[in-house]
């Protein structure tokens, strides 16, 4: 890669990164005191941890619901604040986000902003990783990178959130990155990938280290290892382990398609079942064999892997045992017991019934991974939301119609986007899944509990924008000649302006009303 060519690449990299800085600066300097979910119970951990040592013990007493709502209903005013550090209900959570602030901490005598500038810059990898991801996954489609850039970099709730006192940053920042070494590792050559191995069972064991939302990582690593096996399998075989996608892609090819010009029609279930048979007994014929030829390598790949990131684990896991006893390795039990009187989702069940239930989960948790701000007590106006209902239904679109072209021209993804579709996909899975899982226990209807797929979410918004983009290109290549290339740019730009806008109003008129 040429001079000019690094700049071009690196020039807009550091654009949207000081976009990042600046906007989420503006949270974090205007943002009101503790006006950012669980925030004093983040900052006294820090406390704890900077004054007397790691680590602090989750016990009876640092969580009072009765002072916590009485404390929002104030919003913080200074005269109710002086019992806020006792509000220490986070004390169970892994450590090494807290190691990092208690530093920041001392230098700055607990300046609450100081730490939130240093959040804001932990959590600056999750944007720069989006980018890298987005390159490795689509070389020719660069656009796609920036929108889904921006779309990371702008979404108000995230960066509300990350430019607070609140371990996200970390744990986020570490998904982000272990997703782009395992992007990187999946394109590696076969030769000496110890170092990606190490690579790879650092961050995770430093994910267990941060946050228990980020472990589902275990189960990234896990797959990643036979995935890199079967895509260069493929490559060995002439495309012959992934080629059957190939196959499954062109027989959904003859399906109809919405504005495709087809007139095939709708196939009966038995061809159905015919389809995935002759593909499942394709797939096991062509997966098997390299499975077994690389199973001594899988295993010594799983055991220096895993070896790493559970010994960094372990750590913290036996401590916890030690502590609170009965194997409560991750402290969540004794979590669970203290926090007595937050609502649970049985008791909001039985009192608002299941149609209110499933409403209430689906519009909160689209508005607040948006952006809901304060305590979940402020959301934005109602237009902007519509927009955004808007935007993801025309990014979705997008996307599966580009699918569609796909199939029809017969493009085949390459064995490193099949596999690290799946792996990306699986992200997404697990993503919802643990959040779900959090809401059978307590009623937690924040959307900021599924930025761990936001790196997936985000590529897929962005190609679906993007094909539109391409569309619009098109359509004025008529009259605008080579010109009509502007088309294209209308695309980053008109997300960039919708989220400036977003950001704008919400720094200038609604940050002030959290204020007591």
């Amino acid at each position: 890669m040429n001079l000019i060519q690094k700049r071009s690449q690196l020039l807009p990299l550091g654009a949207l990164l000081g976009l990042w800085w600046v906007v989420g600066s503006f949270y974090a300097v205007y943002t009101p005191r503790w006006q950012a979910p669980d925030e004093p119970a983040h900052y006294n951990y820090v406390a704890q941890v900077a004054q007397m040592g790691c680590c602090p013990i989750i016990e009876m007493g640092d969580w009072d619901s009765a002072y916590l709502e009485q404390l929002k209903a104030s919003r913080f005013a200074p005269d109710q604040t002086d019992q806020l550090g006792r509000v220490q209900y986070e004390d169970h959570q892994p450590p090494l986000y807290y190691l990092l602030q208690a530093v920041g901490f001392r230098r700055s005598g607990g300046n609450l902003i100081a730490l939130r500038l240093t959040s804001l810059v932990i959590g600056s990898g999750m944007v720069w990783a989006t980018l890298a991801i987005a390159r490795m996954l689509l070389p020719t489609r660069p656009s796609v990178g920036w929108v889904a850039g921006l779309l990371v970099a702008l979404i108000p709730q995230h960066l509300a959130i990350v430019a607070s006192v609140n371990n996200d940053a970390l744990a986020l920042t570490l998904i982000a990155l272990t997703l782009w070494v395992g992007g990187a590792y999946l394109l590696a050559p076969s030769p000496n990938l110890i170092g990606w191995h190490v690579a790879l069972g650092g961050l995770l064991g430093l994910a267990f280290l941060t946050k228990t939302t980020a472990y589902f990582l275990l189960g990234v690593v896990v797959l990643l290892l036979p995935v890199r096996v079967l895509i260069h399998a493929s490559t060995s075989t002439s495309g012959k382990l992934f080629g059957e996608g190939a196959k499954v892609l062109g027989a959904l090819g003859k399906l109809p398609i919405p504005l495709m010009g087809t007139e095939t029609a709708q196939p009966s279930l038995r061809w159905w079942v015919r389809l995935w048979v002759n593909f499942t007994r394709s797939f096991v014929k062509v997966y098997a064999p390299s499975l077994r030829r690389s199973r001594q390598h899988l295993l010594r790949a799983y055991a220096l892997t895993l070896a790493l990131a559970l010994g960094l684990g372990a750590v913290w896991w036996i401590r916890n045992s030690m502590v609170y006893g009965g194997g409560d390795v991750v402290g969540l039990r004794a979590h669970d017991a203290v926090v007595v009187g937050q609502l649970r989702t049985a008791d909001y069940l039985a009192q608002v019934g299941q149609a209110h239930y499933w409403q209430a989960f689906l519009q909160t948790t689209f508005h607040s991974f948006w952006g809901q701000l304060g305590w979940m007590g402020l959301p934005l106006p109602a237009t902007f939301y519509t927009l955004l209902s808007a935007l993801v239904g025309l990014a979705s679109l997008g996307t599966v119609l580009d699918i569609g072209w796909q199939v029809r021209r017969r493009h085949t993804p390459s064995a490193f986007q099949w596999g690290y579709g799946v792996v990306l996909g699986a992200v997404a899975l697990a993503s919802v899944a643990q959040y779900a899982y959090y809401n059978l226990s307590f009623v937690q209807f924040q959307g900021r509990y599924l930025f761990p797929a936001l790196i997936p979410f985000s590529l897929w918004m962005g190609n679906g924008l993007v094909t539109w983009g391409r569309l619009l290109e098109h359509g004025l290549r008529r009259w605008l000649g080579k010109w009509a290339v502007v088309g294209a740019y209308a695309v980053p730009l008109g997300v960039l302006m919708i989220f400036a806008y977003f950001n704008q109003t919400i720094i200038r008129y609604l940050l002030p009303y959290l204020a007591p």
